[in-house]
């Protein structure tokens, strides 16, 4: 499931993945989030497509032409649909709206979230639900990642990463885990030069000394493998798109 709140974004989405919407694996809600439903004010970049936002940013704020969409509440998203294997927000400094609506029963087993406002808040309230491990990724040298192989999950895809891609996430991460007191302390020196940026990922497993030890996660792999067949896929109600085809 994804979620984009700008009309030009969706379509686009739509297009790229259309054939990935018409089979049901994939759901685009045409949504923000903020603190409450309804329609609201949107803001749009005029040369960054990556910098739309929900709120006046002061140093890009002659820039932002201000547009109108519907909002929801993260709460009411997040229980419309099954808990996911992995959670990333990026919304830029509204990703607190979700983190802190994530709950201890019902949590992903992954998440990430782009430091920013609110971060130390958002770490905290992750760790209070029982996220054991945390990890830093320069989001600015994604050109400098490449897949593990062999793949610690999934098939191993040999992908370059540019920096407008989400990168890895989960298993496939390097073994670099640490406790919340050293992501606490990154997150109060982060280093901006230089135009980067950082996400911070969580996850529900306790990585000894960086590392998650592996019959354990071949273990939870299987389970998680086994539950997802048996689960009956949603498929999202079909409705005419302007182009005629269903999305």
């Amino acid at each position: 499931m994804a979620v984009e709140a700008y009309p030009h974004h969706v379509k686009h989405i739509q297009d790229q993945l259309a054939d990935d919407i018409l089979r049901g694996d994939l759901v685009v809600e045409q949504v923000g989030i903020g603190e409450t439903r309804g329609r609201g004010k949107f803001y749009v970049h005029e040369t960054h497509t990556d910098w739309h936002r929900s709120e006046i940013n002061a140093g890009r704020a002659n820039k932002l032409t201000e547009i109108s969409v519907l909002y929801t509440d993260a709460p009411s998203l997040l229980a419309k649909y099954e808990v996911p294997y992995y959670l990333k927000v990026d919304i830029e400094d509204s990703d607190w709206l979700v983190i802190t609506a994530i709950s201890a029963q019902r949590k992903p087993t992954f998440v990430s979230f782009e430091v920013g406002q609110k971060a130390e808040d958002c770490l905290l309230h992750l760790h209070s639900m029982g996220y054991k491990s945390f990890q830093i990724v320069n989001q600015s040298k994604h050109h400098e990642t490449r897949p593990p192989f062999p793949p610690r999950e999934g098939n191993f895809v040999d992908m370059q990463f540019n920096n407008y891609m989400s990168g890895l996430f989960g298993f496939e991460l390097p073994n670099q885990w640490k406790n919340a007191e050293v992501i606490l302390d990154f997150i109060a020196n982060v280093d901006w030069s230089n135009n980067q940026w950082y996400d911070v990922h969580a996850s529900v497993f306790e990585h000894k000394g960086g590392r998650i030890a592996w019959s354990l996660m071949r273990e939870f792999q299987m389970r998680f493998r086994e539950l997802f067949t048996t689960l009956p896929r949603p498929r999202p109600r079909a409705s005419r798109g302007p182009h005629g085809r269903n999305s």
